[in-house]
């Protein structure tokens, strides 16, 4: 029964998804496996971002989405498409990623004054700054994720500096990552979950530019050296045809070479949940704080989610196939000929239903004190015995239908021999 509610559930859930998909809003359907026999049905309703539902592979945490989009989940969204929190699990491993919205926030900074034109086109006249500084010094998110009687509380800093300084030009070696982001910034805290490993689409930005001679946020070095230096660090732009300064392949993925860059602010994580054991996991963002947003609401929130237990798959379509209801499956037989007596046939494992009796040859006399067996029904959801061979002299039954429910294989009956008096054989 639990089969046949499973491919009922799968069936009707198909047909939700399709209606719902014509009316233009497309719907995933997902498996949820709670360990058990059981499938716990998860419908996941697609959004702007997502561009699969069956991740491909395991997430690289480097603070990008861009490429690493397949290999995440929906699991929840702010209010107002102000964000999205992304995740994907493997083995005892919690992948999160949450996507602040380009209207809310994002990695285009510039110089107050000389980049008014460039800023403006991606916040507002009113908000004609916004700075490196602005990303460096406050801008954070705070998670909590609960399980069983474990918690955790913690913020991840977007950005901060490992070697005690500002200068992305003053790397000791090229070859260090000092830009980075997780709990131990100054707009970090709390407690992480162990094994807490994070990163952020700027913290990625700067890093590979630096290592790999791509932007140079300094601008070769005229940005930056005076006492306000990160207030003047300009993110990539190129010069349209009309002579104006843009930020190419915006709120998407810019790549010009050794030139790459993230636009979206992206914080990205992963940390160990084997402490969790069975029980469920809630997850959530009580704020991606940003200062200043572009909305004039700085923090993005996402409600605790149940993180689906087991590894989400894409359910395949199921095949329209009808579902059996209880029943034995024959064993396939030729027709036999008419010729010879029939042997006596081996009997089955299988016991579901009582043979049809056999009749008495003819030319031969009942015993004394023996009555005919009546003929039994066949009980319901069974089949017919195989058929024997037929005695010389009687006519070939015509074919009869194939029984509704799949047949099941009856005990079959030794048939007499054709000298003497035959054996009864009571029916089982």
């Amino acid at each position: 029964m639990k089969r046949t509610f499973g491919y009922i559930l799968l069936v009707a859930a198909f047909i939700a998804g399709l209606l719902i998909a014509l009316s233009g809003d497309a719907v995933y359907v997902a498996f949820a496996g709670d360990g058990g026999t059981t499938p716990q049905l998860l419908l996941v309703p697609a959004d702007a971002e997502r561009t699969s539902m069956h991740p491909v592979g395991t997430p690289t945490v480097d603070g990008l989405f861009s490429g690493d989009e397949n290999n995440y989940f929906l699991l929840g969204a702010a209010d107002n498409g102000r964000g999205t929190l992304y995740f994907n699990r493997v083995g005892n491993t919690l992948y999160l990623l949450m996507r602040v919205d380009p209207s809310v926030n994002d990695n285009v900074f510039g110089k107050p004054g000389d980049d008014d034109d460039y800023v403006t086109k991606y916040w507002s006249q009113e908000k004609k700054k916004h700075t490196f500084k602005d990303l460096l010094k406050s801008d954070h998110i705070e998670l909590t994720a609960q399980c069983g009687n474990q918690s955790w509380s913690w913020k991840q800093d977007y950005l901060y500096y490992d070697d005690g300084d500002n200068d992305p030009k003053n790397n000791d070696n090229p070859n260090l990552a000092y830009w980075k982001s997780d709990e131990k910034g100054n707009d970090g805290g709390g407690t992480a979950p162990p094994n807490y490993i994070a990163a952020s689409s700027l913290m990625w930005n700067l890093n590979w530019n630096i290592q790999n001679g791509g932007w140079d946020i300094t601008l070769n070095g005229t940005r930056g050296t005076g006492k306000k230096a990160t207030d003047e660090y300009k993110s990539p732009f190129v010069v349209d045809e009309h002579g104006n300064e843009i930020a190419p392949d915006y709120a998407g993925f810019y790549e010009n070479g050794n030139e790459q860059w993230e636009w979206a602010m992206i914080y990205e994580m992963s940390f160990d949940i084997s402490a969790c054991g069975g029980n469920p996991i809630l997850v959530g963002v009580t704020s991606a704080h940003n200062s200043p947003s572009k909305d004039d609401e700085e923090d993005v929130e996402v409600t605790p989610t149940p993180i689906p237990s087991g590894t989400p798959q894409v359910t395949p379509t199921p095949e329209e196939t009808e579902t059996p209801e209880p029943g034995c499956t024959p064993h396939p037989t030729e027709t036999p000929e008419v010729t010879g007596t029939p042997e006596a046939t081996s009997t089955p494992d299988h016991h579901c239903c009582h043979p049809t009796p056999t009749e008495t040859p003819e030319g031969t006399e009942t015993p004394e004190g023996t009555e005919t067996p009546e003929a039994t029904e066949t009980p319901d959801h069974c089949c017919h015995p195989h058929p024997t061979e037929t005695p010389e002299g009687t006519e070939t039954p015509e074919a009869t239908e194939t029984p509704e429910h799949p047949p099941c294989t009856p005990h079959p009956t030794e048939t007499p021999e054709a000298t003497g008096t035959p054996e009864h054989h009571t029916p089982h």
